[in-house]
């Protein structure tokens, strides 16, 4: 039964007789796409922090052991000459599937996704050399100086938070237990009755018949009923947090920085802004780094918000330089943040970005995966989207130096952030 529809975002909810819901908008951008994504709330977050590491890899390690009777280089064989790829996973807070097929193949997608829930496979052989695998990826990247970099500075920045995983321990690896795998992902997946599917593509009302069919026959125990979104969110360090690393030989040195406010509750106008502010600092940034101190290739900047629970803005410089300039890059990131809390953004560089914006979005809007992230997105955070398809181009244009300078001024808190250098090891020797 169709629940509702959204005349401005062009979807149509259906429910089956399961109560299994899904949402389908039809498409012609591509001829042989259909995009599919589902979500229901539990996630990692309903377990303790000691088996955080292993919810994180129940779906990926279940996926690759194939599905029903069939291997996954079996399964690969099965679907040669068929576009189809679909897979489970198990997010911070949420449990689903993310997929895509041509519309030929919808069929053969929507038996995959049934098999998921029914029959995934259980092979200790193919896991056990899973693990292998594993172990030796991460005795080679163990070696790698940048990664032991990168556990300097997030161990530090996130105080070792065990949800946060840059690289696993050969003792993390070796402690995932196959039972306890097949136990998780059972529990996550043995449900579907919460669980709501999204469709985006060349989609026929033949295929809506065929995704409501496949859908109506998914376990539906009601186990899940309930089941909320656990805040487990992990915050970044207080105060000025310094980490150094002395790693590889190349005479070559990086930089990280990252700050964090909390209490972000944006409503859209307040995202574009961000949206904006994270364009704008990374054009200021590669102007003032790359051009007058020469110091660095290419820095990456961001400036990111989370809105889940309490919400957090965050901003992150990322800085690829000569080992001797690492501090004057550091000073150079603050003194960039100062500038926009004090003035803003110069009205040149904000018309730049929202030109960009704005061809970013009309390129965005013959995409399906854009157009599933919008309504997947309204979904998830319970909210009306239909802003980006009306008044997009508007609110863009609608910003301004004060609001740039304003957001700058409430999220770019330059007396609490994360830093972290990597220098060459030989760097003590030569000084």
């Amino acid at each position: 039964t169709v629940n509702k529809q959204n005349d401005i975002l062009g979807y149509t909810e259906y429910t089956c007789p399961n109560g299994v819901r899904f949402v389908v908008k039809k498409t012609n951008y591509k001829e042989d796409q259909i995009l599919m994504r589902s979500f229901a709330n539990g996630g990692s977050g309903l377990y303790e922090d000691n088996e955080a590491f292993l919810v994180g890899n129940v779906a990926e390690l279940v996926d690759d052991a194939g599905i029903a009777n069939f291997s996954s280089s079996q399964l690969s064989k099965k679907l040669q000459g068929m576009s189809i790829g679909v897979s489970p996973s198990i997010g911070a807070t949420t449990q689903g599937f993310n997929g895509s097929c041509a519309p030929k193949d919808l069929e053969t997608m929507m038996q995959l996704v049934d098999l998921y829930y029914t029959s995934p496979r259980k092979d200790k052989e193919n896991f056990d050399k899973n693990i292998e695998a594993t172990l030796t990826q991460v005795r080679m990247m163990a070696a790698n100086p940048q990664i032991k970099f990168m556990l300097d500075f997030y161990g530090k920045a996130y105080n070792n938070n065990p949800r946060i995983t840059i690289m696993p321990t050969e003792e993390q690896v070796k402690s995932l237990d196959f039972e306890r795998v097949y136990q998780v992902y059972n529990e996550r997946f043995n449900d579907a009755s919460e669980q709501i599917f999204f469709f985006v593509g060349n989609i026929s009302d033949e295929n809506v018949k065929t995704i409501a069919k496949y859908l109506n026959v998914l376990p539906t125990t009601g186990k899940q009923k309930g089941e909320k979104r656990i805040d487990r969110s992990v915050n970044l360090a207080t105060g000025v947090v310094r980490s150094t690393t002395h790693a590889g030989t190349d005479n070559q040195g990086m930089v990280i920085m990252m700050g964090e406010t909390q209490g972000f509750k944006g409503d859209a106008r307040e995202r574009l802004v961000l949206n904006a502010l994270g364009d704008a600092l990374q054009i200021t940034t590669t102007e003032v780094i790359r051009e007058k101190m020469g110091a660095t290739y290419s820095p990456g900047t961001s400036v990111d918000y989370d809105r889940e629970f309490d919400g957090s803005v965050s901003w992150t410089f990322f800085v690829q330089c000569n080992p001797e300039s690492t501090e004057l890059v550091e000073k150079t990131a603050l003194d960039i943040l100062k500038k926009y809390a004090k003035k803003g953004v110069d009205k040149e560089t904000l018309t730049k970005v929202k030109q960009q914006m704005i061809t970013a979005h009309e390129n965005a809007m013959q995409e399906n995966s854009s157009w599933i992230n919008q309504i997947y997105g309204s979904y998830f955070y319970g909210e009306d989207r239909n802003y980006w398809m009306t008044d997009y181009e508007n609110l863009v244009n609608s910003i301004t130096v004060k609001d740039i300078k304003a957001a700058a001024k409430k999220y770019f808190n330059t007396d609490s952030y994360c830093v972290g250098f990597m220098l060459p090891e030989v760097a003590e020797e030569t000084k």
